[in-house]
């Protein structure tokens, strides 16, 4: 339109011109007379529609315009994880044509569209015109998906004894859509608490898992202890009690989790083995075992016979009256001198020159007691052993009798916390008053003649009552 008016206007202002031109040219031809009639025709000189025809010097159809994008907008530029509905709003000017991409297509020069948006787009729209091209874009965030979040993962307790036990797992989690927990736990609920049972040591590790299968671990160990090998002295025993001066003898030891083992009189030594050697005067043998800060000791001992001549060749006690000393003798040992609470053991002992043995401990109970028995029996228990259970601390008290002097001698047994005969091994001594030679049943004492006569009688009754009952039978 701007081309047109400045075009009329450059060719009204030249036929201007030219009219004043011509009417200066002419009009002195006058004498100054005004008769531009005579002088100046515009229909005969200048002629609109001959010298300027609109139609075949400017065509409307052949101007171009190019085209706009008024507007393009989004009803929203950001959507949560996952998307949602999007309405796109557009205008365009001078557009022979508009398409908006990502798959909407052609569409009208203005106009709205909904459309779903799962994933950040960009959407173009693209305006046709005659003179030109426009494109405007407007984009679309989708939001990603909130990582999860573990906010707590604790087990009480961590820590359990040997032997294991229950276990209360606890947790939380944040923009977690499932949770799982291993070691056979499974699958669980976001937040929550369970109760386990734990043998041994393990870690539990929690998987949460958001909507985009992001995860994230987190994780608490469980300690189970384990049992703390003890250091114990299994064996310590000389074979032989009482000796002569220079005779020799065995002393035997084993040890348990030791790492260092020595013998008094004899120094470092392997953890188990034995050792002969012989000594000149009465001698108590300790055996030392350590691990790490931990010690355990046991002890024995030999004794020097105080006669001048050997018991096995020249000397029968009750038959031989002089010679040495005749002061009574003892020793006593145990299996085992540390122990757990209730593990049996069994207890030595022998004695030279005894006429009574009396066996307690410090819990106020007798073991043994000769002075219960006959004369006879006595001499079956002068040298002899019992199995026992001692529940506690306990030291044995082996006391022998001459009816002159008396002698004792002493084992200590280490345990955690009374005691409990089971078994006097090939010997029957009297325990808690109760002799072992009584009948069953009777409850007399019975030697082996009125044990005979006893049943005897019985058997003489038995057949009187059989005799009587076939003679009335015969009568009747």
């Amino acid at each position: 339109m701007f081309a047109m008016v400045l075009f009329a206007s450059f060719v009204v202002t030249n036929a201007v011109s030219t009219s004043s031109a011509l009417a200066v040219a002419t009009g002195g031809g006058d004498g100054g007379c005004c008769g531009g009639g005579s002088s100046y025709s515009q229909s005969s000189y200048y002629n609109q529609s001959s010298y300027y025809n609109q139609s075949s010097y400017y065509s409307q159809g052949s101007y171009t315009v190019a085209a706009t994008c008024d507007a393009f907008t989004a009803s929203k530029t950001s959507l949560p994880y996952g998307g949602g509905n999007v309405t796109l709003t557009w205008g365009t000017s001078h557009a022979t044509s508009v398409s908006i991409n990502q798959g909407v297509g052609t569409v009208s020069a203005d106009g709205s569209k909904t459309i779903s948006v799962t994933a950040t787009k960009t959407f173009k729209l693209t305006a046709v015109g005659t003179g030109g091209t426009k494109n405007c874009t407007v984009t679309v965030t989708v939001e990603p998906a909130s990582a999860p979040y573990c906010d707590a993962f604790t087990g009480t307790p961590t820590t359990l004894p040997v032997g294991g036990g229950n276990v209360t797992l606890n947790w939380a989690t944040t923009n977690a859509t499932g949770v799982s927990i291993n070691q056979g736990v499974g699958s669980v609920a976001v937040d929550g608490s369970q109760s386990v049972n734990v043998t041994a040591s393990k870690t539990f590790t929690l998987t949460a898992t958001n909507v985009a299968g992001t995860q994230v671990t987190c994780t608490v160990p469980i300690t189970v202890q384990t049992a703390t090998p003890i250091l114990s002295c299994d064996v310590f025993d000389i074979d032989k009690s009482i000796v002569d001066k220079g005779e020799a003898f065995t002393i035997t030891w084993a040890t348990s989790n030791a790492d260092y083992v020595s013998i008094s009189g004899i120094g470092h030594t392997s953890s188990d083995g034995n050792y002969s050697t012989s000594v000149q005067a009465d001698t108590t043998y300790t055996l030392t075992a350590t691990k790490g800060s931990e010690t355990v000791t046991c002890s024995d001992s030999v004794v020097i016979r105080t006669d001048s001549y050997s018991q096995g060749s020249y000397y029968s006690q009750g038959s031989y009256g002089g010679g040495g000393s005749n002061n009574p003798t003892c020793d006593i040992d145990a299996s085992d001198e540390h122990i757990v609470k209730g593990q049996e053991i069994e207890l030595s002992w022998e004695t030279t020159r005894a006429d009574e043995v009396v066996i307690k401990d410090n819990h106020s109970h007798t073991l043994l007691d000769t002075d219960d028995l006959d004369n006879d029996d006595k001499e079956d228990f002068f040298d002899g052993d019992m199995k026992v259970r001692p529940l506690e601390d306990t030291t044995y008290t082996l006391t022998v009798s001459d009816g002159n002097d008396d002698r004792t001698c002493t084992v200590k047994v280490d345990v955690e916390n009374g005691v409990t005969v089971l078994e006097v091994r090939d010997q029957q001594p009297t325990v808690a008053g109760i002799s072992l030679t009584q009948v069953p049943y009777t409850g007399f004492d019975a030697g082996p003649t009125l044990t005979f006569i006893f049943y005897g009688l019985l058997t003489l009754w038995a057949l009187f009552i059989a005799y009587t009952v076939v003679l009335k039978k015969k009568v009747s």
